[in-house]
């Protein structure tokens, strides 16, 4: 690593900044990266906005780091993952929650190639980050020619389950796959003709996945999973705000209708400003619904994501609308 490059880290692991809103989106604070550890401790104060997660990133590539997740997966548990070439998987897991608005002091100290993390004062996570360790994950995608489905095969060879996001893009994938899963208690375990089926597989229909989903790989296993084309009828929305421009607090509601092929469109449908649930409703006999958002917006125009979750006749699908607030 040459000087200018070691000095620019140095500075980028002193520039501790509170995570605040930037359009929508949360922004990291940036530490240290991987290229070299070094031994420092970083302090800083948050506050949860909104129901947005709080993420404290140290970063060296822009594919290789690890962040700290705070109040991730809506608020039920915190992480710190790990992005190896872009994939990420989460390698130390807790059930700490967030509160919207409170503030929080936020400490991370790294130690050669130890990092401990606390949280007011209360350790929450500890690890050692060994280079030579084994991958979170070993994954290989393919296409079965002759039916067209799409195989995941996984390889977790840690002891402990990672969760991953799976992501196939603009994939027409179906919400339903055949999972295989070949676990043992112990890398040591064998079949014998005591234990005939000691490793053996296990078959089971998983729902709500599509091209986009997350999943717990189990410890020690092999996991093929086998998705499907989408045959549902391609959805689209026509949504509005009404009014499109509304005085800070006051009532607003969010039509929408669902088309697409024959039949009608049911299910829910979510609006949501990016990671922040805003309103859901249900479809009625006519493939349409109104979601009345929440009150709390601040002033401003608001790209807001409307996201049809789809059902047996019909794909998921999601539209962008503008709401503007304006000061009460």
């Amino acid at each position: 690593m040459d000087a200018g490059h070691g000095r620019r880290l140095e500075r980028a692991g002193r520039r501790l900044r509170a995570v605040r809103e930037r359009g929508g989106r949360p922004v990291h604070r940036r530490l240290c990266g991987l290229v070299e550890l070094h031994a420092r401790t970083h302090r800083a104060q948050d506050r949860r906005l909104r129901g947005l997660p709080g993420d404290v990133r140290r970063q060296g590539h822009r594919h290789n780091y690890y962040w700290w997740n705070l109040g991730g997966w809506n608020n039920t548990q915190s992480a710190i993952e790990k992005s190896v070439n872009g994939a990420k998987s989460s390698i130390a897991t807790s059930n700490t929650t967030i509160e919207t608005g409170r503030d929080y002091h936020v400490k991370i100290q790294v130690a050669g190639r130890k990092i401990t993390a606390w949280l007011d004062g209360q350790k929450v996570n500890e690890f050692v980050d060994d280079s030579s360790a084994v991958q979170p994950l070993y994954q290989v995608v393919s296409k079965d020619a002759a039916s067209g489905d799409v195989v995941l095969k996984v390889v977790n060879a840690q002891d402990s389950a990672v969760r991953s996001k799976v992501d196939l893009g603009a994939a027409r994938i179906a919400d339903k796959a055949l999972v295989t899963s070949l676990t043992a208690s112990s890398p040591a375990d064998v079949n014998s003709l005591a234990e005939p089926t000691k490793v053996a597989p296990v078959e089971q229909t998983v729902t709500g996945l599509g091209s986009s989903f997350t999943y717990d790989f189990p410890a020690g296993s092999v996991t093929f999973i086998r998705l499907g084309k989408d045959g549902r009828a391609t959805a689209s929305i026509e949504a509005k705000a009404s009014p499109p421009q509304v005085k800070q607090g006051k009532k607003v509601k969010v039509h929408v209708a669902v088309k697409g092929g024959p039949g009608t469109a049911s299910g829910q449908v979510t609006v949501t400003e990016g990671p922040a649930v805003l309103g859901e409703a249900t479809m009625n006999d006519d493939g349409e619904t109104k979601v009345d958002l929440s009150r709390d917006l601040p002033t401003g125009s608001h790209t807001l994501t409307v996201s049809y979750r789809g059902d047996g006749k019909f794909s998921p699908a999601s539209s962008t609308i503008t709401l503007v607030v304006k000061p009460a």
